[in-house]
């Protein structure tokens, strides 16, 4: 029994800190600032003022909103999607669109599967090619989620990747 305890608190610390990692990656690309997000301590169980999900602002934006639901996974050796088994990760993005918010409507899973580059699994596309979209069934309507390595996405200006997105535009401005 202490060798399973001490490995499922292994692994929650190694997800805690992937989620670190990726609120301050995130919080630089997105701010220009590594304080302005981070992990929500309890892993998203709780709301944090008025925003859900393992990465959350804590700090003021300069926007009229936060409009990401931002949930991080970590490891996951034996879950890794194929063509044939997309269970798990089908599983967490139906579980993030039935989390979203009216203000929190766009939704990023960031997975890093173990051996693997993180990955930014969004319903809502960045102007850049994503090779892989996987459709979720919601409510009856079919929502479409773009691929895209974290890695090739951090390289580009994060304003530059939505400027066509007149919605976003307006609560970034």
């Amino acid at each position: 029994m202490g060798a399973a305890m001490s490995a499922a608190t292994k692994s929650k610390a190694k997800g805690g800190k992937f989620e670190r990692e990726i609120a301050k990656s995130l919080s630089i690309w997105l701010f220009n600032d590594p304080h302005i997000l981070k992990r929500e301590p309890t892993s998203g169980a709780q709301k944090v003022q008025h925003y859900v999900g393992d990465v959350v602002p804590v700090a003021p934006i300069r926007w009229s909103s936060f409009p990401f639901l931002i949930e991080g996974k970590n490891g996951y050796k034996d879950n890794i999607p194929t063509f044939n088994n997309q269970k798990m990760l089908r599983q967490w993005l139906t579980k993030l669109l039935s989390e979203r918010t009216e203000q929190q409507c766009i939704c990023w899973l960031i997975v890093r599967y173990h051996g693997r580059a993180p990955l930014i699994i969004t319903d809502t596309p960045f102007n850049f090619y994503s090779p892989l979209t996987i459709n979720i069934q919601d409510s009856g309507n079919t929502i479409p989620f773009h691929v895209y390595e974290m890695r090739d996405l951090l390289k580009y200006n994060f304003y530059e990747l939505y400027k066509d997105n007149y919605l976003l535009m307006e609560i970034f401005e």
